[in-house]
């Protein structure tokens, strides 16, 4: 069965894994975190509806774990909460994580 893949490009600016991670599409593990990332992945069960929004909050989990800056305990990511979408009051990381759960509903369950 596959459980998952990726396409790279063989031409162009960014080619293969590294051009990715050079591109800011994927970023590397700290060394020194692996074993929490997979240990925080591996809480996960199998994907179903009733724990889609549990799996999420564990994947989470391990992003954090991965991004947590040891010094201050912060992550590398904004959650300002400062954009918007357009028009609304609607935080456009909102938006994103409501995009992303309704992508995992219609392609993986």
């Amino acid at each position: 069965a596959v459980q998952g893949f990726s396409v790279w490009a063989k031409k162009g600016e960014h080619t293969g894994v590294m051009g990715d991670v050079e591109a800011g599409f994927f970023e590397i593990v700290p060394r020194p975190k692996v074993k929490q990332v997979w240990d925080a992945l591996h809480l996960q069960e199998e994907l179903t509806a009733d724990n889609l929004s549990a799996n999420v909050s564990k994947s989470r989990l391990a992003w954090n774990t991965a991004c947590r800056n040891e010094k201050d305990g912060s992550d590398n990511t904004s959650n300002s909460g400062e954009i918007h979408v357009f028009g609304t009051d609607v935080d456009v990381t909102t938006l994103a994580d409501e995009a992303a759960m309704r992508w995992v509903r219609i392609n993986l369950l």
